[in-house]
């Protein structure tokens, strides 16, 4: 997964849990949050992938 995948990913979750929120904040509030704990998790894990790929090639 690159980060296109990753945003991409992001951008259809956040689109279904404004569905699924049905117009609660509250809900849609809680979904976000762990999407963006998920983008976080993502994230930190394609840096971490790069950075094993960079010293192995060093």
């Amino acid at each position: 997964m690159n980060i296109h995948d990753i945003i991409t990913s992001q951008q259809e979750m956040v689109d279904q849990a404004w569905e699924l929120a049905n117009g609660d904040l509250e809900v849609y509030n809680c979904m976000a949050v762990a999407i963006n704990e998920w983008v976080d998790l993502m994230l930190r894990s394609l840096c971490e992938t790069q950075e094993e790929s960079v010293h192995v090639h060093a």
